[in-house]
């Protein structure tokens, strides 16, 4: 690298240092914003873990982590019984390497005590899960599967094999497709035995979840949204975070208010399809409140 480039870049990092403020002086700050995001968000949450230190009577700790959930988006959870969460993680580069880890909500449809999650099968996670949610549905995302499927069965076939046993709804057929898979690849079909169908496969869902979700898609387009701030120093990138959100909660709400009646445009479409079906279709009441339907 020659002069002009050395002070180029030079200048474009003291840039960079003045715009978003420097890594480690945003550590010392962050309980000063911490207590300024509580102040001005009711019932925020809060929760900054350091490192242990030997000498209790040291002025300052080494950060850890740090865990936010903003007063409005818990009220807004609590009051719409969102119990379908889906949970990722996205790497932050810089001086400080770590993880930012999200849990997105989706509208299940159901309102019951029972928690559903959706993730990419991280060691971590499934302990955990079962320990602190024991009864709760936990599946595993159709990419991952796929992606570390690849590793070793790659091709068409396999993904097409995939995506038939994965969306179809009747068991029969899942096990149909399974032996499809044995002919094919007994390699294959042994790995795949060993993840409990119950957390990708249609067929085998409880039920308890009014949703037919297969992929993690809402933590990744949350984390597609957030990638500009993720490498920003930490209150650059938690109020980037927290702005984010904001704005996206404002443009839903406005959307909400242009809909005419229960439920949403897509929705709407959706189930008009359905009626307009429908309407060729005679019931015959045959008794024993059972109907003989009939159509085109």
């Amino acid at each position: 690298m020659d002069i002009s480039h050395m002070k180029t870049f030079r200048a474009k990092q003291q840039a960079l240092k003045h715009v978003q403020g420097d890594y480690a002086s945003q550590y010392r700050l962050l309980r000063d914003y911490v207590l300024e995001v509580q102040a001005r968000n009711p019932d925020t949450t809060v929760k900054i873990d350091v490192e242990s230190e030997a000498n209790p009577t040291a002025e300052t700790r080494t950060f850890r982590r740090i865990y936010v959930c903003i007063g409005a988006l818990k009220r807004g959870f609590a009051a719409g019984r969102r119990d379908f969460l889906g949970l990722d993680g996205a790497f932050v580069k810089g001086p400080y390497p770590c993880q930012v880890l999200s849990a997105v909500a989706l509208d299940g449809l159901g309102t019951n005590s029972n928690f559903k999650f959706m993730s990419d099968r991280k060691k971590g996670l499934l302990p955990a899960i079962a320990t602190l949610f024991p009864c709760a549905e936990h599946r595993y995302c159709l990419r991952h599967i796929h992606d570390n499927m690849k590793k070793n069965w790659r091709g068409k076939v396999f993904k097409d094999l995939l995506c038939e046993y994965t969306t179809t709804s009747n068991v029969q057929h899942f096990h149909q497709v399974m032996e499809k898979l044995k002919k094919l690849n007994n390699d294959a079909y042994e790995w795949l035995k060993h993840i409990p169908p119950q957390s990708w496969a249609r067929s085998h869902f409880t039920g308890r979840a009014h949703c037919d979700a297969l992929t993690n898609n809402l933590c990744e387009a949350f984390n597609s949204k957030i990638e500009d701030g993720r490498d920003a120093p930490i209150i650059n990138c938690i109020e980037f975070i927290r702005e984010y959100i904001m704005k996206k909660i404002v443009k839903v709400d406005k959307e909400i208010q242009k809909v005419v009646g229960p439920l949403t445009p897509t929705a709407t479409t959706i189930l008009d399809k359905i009626k307009s079906k429908a309407e060729q279709y005679v019931a015959t009441f045959c008794g024993a409140g059972k109907y003989q339907v009939a159509g085109p």
